[in-house]
């Protein structure tokens, strides 16, 4: 059972010019005790005659005598400050309230902080030794399969209507393990309720939007799910009912301080603004686990044809005071559509810069035969590999594939973990049948077998690409990750006869240390093992007949 704590606090101070009015009126902390990773939250009853200006700041001692400073945000006519312990022990805090005129100082408070249970592994980053690779604190190893669900918010856009815990649920039941939704910038003028509408205007958030990702948030906790949050997302596009410039808070017609749409990215109150939101993103969820990655923008050449020499600049600034404000260190990206679909410029820059954490893109191939978006998601991530980051697909669909088969999907999710990957498949009702689809149970079930196979990956060996160490006759495609002692493999038949019975073929896995091996053969569409046995490697190579297959089949050799 959780205790709350109630402090009866007010402090004023009088000086030779002014009477203080700025005081706490009390305290609710919600716990005296959590455990490593979960959150400790205090609630504070606030007077201020100028809220306006009102900074709130947790400052934080952990056992170590490391300080963490950790700014308050306004909930419900009252304000919050969350805070997540790394470390066990004791830690000691104090609340600074300060405004234009005053500061005040409130006298130290203690917590303590046991260890965690076994399902809390820490914050994701990426690890030291394979940079492409994100790790948790604890050391376990952590791959990006899910879907971009824009609008979770509304049930009607998810699948059988269903609400946002239970959506997740859905995912998680499905092998998925990343979400990404979007905070959105205009407000659609057919929606009675603001579905992800944070910023109905400049500088100020609506308490029940910010409800909903609280929610969001405590869901993916709850079925550990990882949440990519787009921070700037829709609102720029001229006439649009879903996402109309004329909508827009920042547009000057609006209030804002933005004459035309390109000056939000060189507006310098607007990008106060939009700090102020970052800032206010980071106070309010920053301190989730589960918090994969803050997402500046999505797809600004799309939505609103923003050139990228526009564009690239203004998310570096962003990504460097994200950094500078974040005591938790989240993971940056930003989900632009890609270099197939450039105005002015290239990501090229953005791609390559330290502050950019992980490269993604969005390639929609839905004209693509159901082998090509197999070979585009390889050869994209494959492009970008030597910049040394995780690399994922933020969004992929195609609204017009085969529903018996979702081969679309089933090869793109496929592709991309087994180039060393990650992926999400977009999914909504079709409002664009060329990319708009349900993550029915008939596609979600592909999601549940790659993860089947991917949970079992010994992802600690520090595998390779090298596809060119697998031999197989040339119709067959290859994926391989690998080192001398161990590989993963997926085979895709390339031919034009795509989906015959393919039978009779052998492998040769090279560069592998002389001596015996388990292989296990995958059926990826039901996610089980179909055959295994024991090989042996001599003069540095396994020759190993494949089980006749459809379409495609997957191995492990260990």
């Amino acid at each position: 059972m959780k205790k709350a704590l109630f402090i009866f606090l007010i402090i004023t101070a009088v000086n030779f010019k002014t009477a203080f009015t700025l005081s706490i009126e009390n305290i609710h902390v919600n716990q005296t005790i959590v455990t490593q990773y979960n959150k400790f939250e205090l609630t504070l009853a606030i007077s201020n005659e100028h809220p306006e200006d009102l900074v709130i700041k947790g400052i934080f001692t952990d056992p170590s005598q490391k300080k963490s400073i950790i700014k308050g945000f306004p909930c419900h006519n009252q304000y919050k400050i969350r805070f997540t312990p790394v470390i066990t022990g004791k830690y000691s805090y104090q609340i600074e309230l300060k405004n234009k005129s005053e500061t005040i100082i409130s006298p130290s408070y203690e917590f303590k902080c046991l260890p965690s249970n076994r399902l809390k592994k820490g914050f994701l980053k990426k690890w030291s030794v394979n940079p492409h690779c994100l790790i948790f604190d604890n050391g376990g190893f952590f791959y990006i399969l899910g879907e971009n669900r824009m609008n979770i918010y509304d049930p009607s856009w998810n699948y059988k209507k269903k609400g946002i815990e239970d959506y997740i649920k859905y995912m998680k039941e499905n092998g998925m393990s990343t979400l990404r939704i979007f905070i959105r910038n205009a407000e659609n003028i057919n929606d009675s309720i603001p579905h992800g509408y944070l910023e109905q205007k400049t500088g100020c958030y609506d308490d029940t939007v910010a409800d909903q990702i609280d929610k969001i948030i405590q869901s993916c906790e709850k079925y550990d799910l990882y949440l990519i949050l787009t921070v700037f997302a829709l609102g720029f596009t001229p006439e649009d009912s879903f996402k109309d410039w004329g909508n827009n808070p920042y547009n000057y017609i609006n209030g804002g301080t933005c004459k035309k749409k390109e000056d939000f990215f060189t507006n310098k109150k607007a990008i106060d603004y939009q700090e102020k939101r970052l800032e206010y993103i980071i106070n309010r969820y920053g301190y989730s686990t589960h918090l994969l990655a803050i997402d500046l923008f999505n797809e600004p050449e799309w939505d609103c044809e923003f050139e990228e020499d526009l564009w690239i600049p203004w998310a570096i600034e962003r990504a460097k005071f994200v950094k500078q404000i974040d005591p938790y260190n989240h993971l940056i990206t930003l989900g632009s559509v890609g270099p197939q679909w450039n105005i002015k410029g290239h990501e090229e820059k953005w791609y390559k810069n330290q502050v950019n954490d992980m490269i993604q893109w969005h390639p929609y191939y839905g004209t693509q035969s159901y082998q090509k978006i197999a070979y585009k998601m390889r050869d994209f991530i494959r492009e970008y590999w030597d910049k040394n980051k995780p690399v994922f697909c933020g969004e992929f669909a195609w609204g017009k594939e085969d529903k018996k088969t979702y081969d679309h999907t089933h090869n793109g999710i496929w592709s991309a973990l087994l180039s060393g990957g990650g992926v999400l498949a977009h999914s909504a009702p079709p409002f664009t049948p060329e990319t708009d689809e349900f993550m029915t149970p008939e596609r979600a079930k592909h999601f549940k077998s790659l993860h089947s196979f991917l949970k079992n990956i010994a992802w600690d060996k520090n595998l390779k690409f090298k596809p060119h160490e697998i031999s197989t006759p040339s119709f067959i495609k290859t994926w391989c990750l690998k080192n001398e002692n161990y590989a993963v493999f997926w085979l895709l038949d390339g031919s034009k006869k795509y989906g015959q019975l393919i039978k009779n073929t052998d492998l040769t896995i090279k560069k592998m240390a002389d001596k015996s091996y388990i292989i296990e053969w995958w059926d990826t569409r039901k996610g089980s093992i179909v055959h295994k046995q024991k090989v042996k490697a001599k003069q540095g190579s396994i020759n190993i007949k494949i089980p006749a297959f459809y379409k495609d089949i997957a191995g492990k050799v260990y």
